[in-house]
Parts: C-alpha cells; structure tokens; sequence
C-alpha cells in the first residue's frame, strides 16, 4: 500500500546550536531523513520577514535580537506524516510544560524557557511550504508518495550512469555481462573523488 511523504522545516536557534549534533542524530533516530541542510546566520531583515505575522507583539524586537544572536541550522526533514510527527517530538512550545507532558521531547531537552525554546519547526502543510521556500528556494515542497520519492531518487542519481553503463554493455557483449557492468560502474561512478597528483 502506498504512503505519503511529507516534507517540514526545523530550526534549531542559537540558544541550542551548541547541541546541533545531539539534535540531529536524535531527529535521524526518531525516523527523519535530513533532505537538506543550511547553517546560516540571520540579519535583522531575513528575521522580520521569516517572523512577519508576529511583528506586533511587543517582544518582536527581542525576537529578532534572539535569533540574530549566533547562527541557525534550518533543515527540510522528511517522514511519513512528517508535520504532525515533528510537532509531537519538538513538544510544546513551552520547554517547562513540555519537561512536564513529553519529557522525551527536544524542546525538554535542549529549551530553555518559553522565550528560549531552542528550536522551532512548521506546524501546518502551509507553514511547511512557506517556510522551507524561505531558506531553500528550490526544493520540492509538495507531499510525495513513498514511491514517486523512490522514482525521483533512481531517476536522479541512478538510471544515468546505468543507462550509459548498459548501452557499453550491448556493445561490448561480454561472457560475463554481470560482472563487466559492476567493474564499469566502479571505473565510472561519477561520485569517485578526483584526485590530482601534485609535484612535491
């Protein structure tokens, strides 16, 4: 039976950077893949137009003060229900009410207070779609089924250097066809590190 892949943001602020790692690996435990990943440190203007919705609260020059502080790392995660999923394992926004009801969760971990939650993530489709567009302009937002990613993927990285592996393989008919395509796949992956001799 077919599934959806969601697709939602995470931010962990600079209140909790120094944890960056711990976080990650416990996000990648929790059965999220990192689609990709920015560290980034925000001006005042990137702050006020990823925040515009909440430019009149009276603490909105302290937010922008807090997240201008140090670097952020944003990242688009993935995962069946990968929204919903998120929300429940960042926990309440308030990292005292979440050491409280989800002991487990990161913000009980690694927030502070509920100004200095340490991290932040989408909390709708919306949300998700607006702010991953924010730090990664071209990535594939939209939801996608477990096998249309698996499609994208193969279509991508794959199908390729197969393609033009398989044609040398019509051409040169080898006794032992297996065997010769995996040595031409090794002899041509595109991903071999080119190393450059230099005169010492």
């Amino acid at each position: 039976m077919d599934y959806i892949i969601e697709k939602t943001l995470v931010i962990i602020k600079p209140d909790a950077i120094a944890h960056a790692n711990e976080i990650e690996w416990a996000i990648i435990d929790a059965g999220f893949t990192i689609l990709n990943k920015s560290r980034i440190l925000l001006t005042d203007e990137q702050v006020i137009e990823f925040y515009k919705d909440q430019e009149d609260n009276e603490d909105f020059s302290k937010v922008v003060e807090y997240m201008t502080s140090g670097p952020i790392i944003a990242m688009i995660l993935s995962k069946k229900d990968a929204i919903k999923s998120l929300v429940e394992f960042l926990g309440p926004s308030d990292p005292d009410v979440a050491r409280v009801e989800n002991p487990k969760s990161l913000r009980a971990k690694y927030g502070k207070n509920a100004f200095y939650n340490g991290l932040h993530c989408s909390l709708t489709f919306e949300d998700a779609k607006k702010e991953i567009g924010f730090f990664f302009s071209n990535a594939i937002i939209d939801p996608l089924s477990g096998r249309e990613e698996v499609r994208l993927f193969l279509e991508k990285e794959l199908y390729p250097i197969l393609v033009l592996g398989l044609t040398q393989l019509c051409k040169e008919k080898p006794e032992d066809p297996i065997l010769w395509l995996g040595n031409w796949l090794l002899k041509n992956n595109p991903n071999t590190p080119i190393i450059v001799e230099t005169d010492e």
